[in-house]
């Protein structure tokens, strides 16, 4: 359904990462019957990797297939929409933020403008 939206490599990743993770653990499941317990132990074995922002990508990944299949009639529900919040945070660095204005004003490297106060 979007394969033809994106670029060709990021097509070849998301294939590539529900063959990884996903086909091998619900593949031969119809997708009426996955449920969001299946769908949970499929993203907990990619977070035991240290892999929790694949997991999170994963996890949007079959929601965007469970909701093709709804929209065919080939399924009622999404299991993994409830699951964003069953996954591991994941820890993001930390964010310096400048708040000077002279700072903010050499920040490419040059002396700040003289008409710029």
């Amino acid at each position: 359904m979007q394969r033809g939206r994106w670029v060709e490599k990021h097509a070849a990743d998301v294939l590539i990462s529900l063959e990884r993770d996903v086909f091998p653990k619900i593949g031969t499941l119809p997708v009426w019957q996955i449920t969001p317990l299946d769908l949970l132990g499929v993203l907990r074995e990619v977070e035991k990797r240290d892999a929790k922002e694949t997991a999170k990508r994963l996890r949007q990944r079959i929601s965007s297939v469970a909701k093709y299949a709804i929209i065919a009639a080939r399924g009622e529900v999404d299991p993994a929409a409830a699951l964003g919040e069953a996954l591991l945070p994941i820890k993001r660095g930390r964010q310096p933020a400048i708040t000077d204005l002279g700072d903010a004003r050499t920040l490419n490297g040059r002396s700040p403008s003289p008409r710029i106060r």
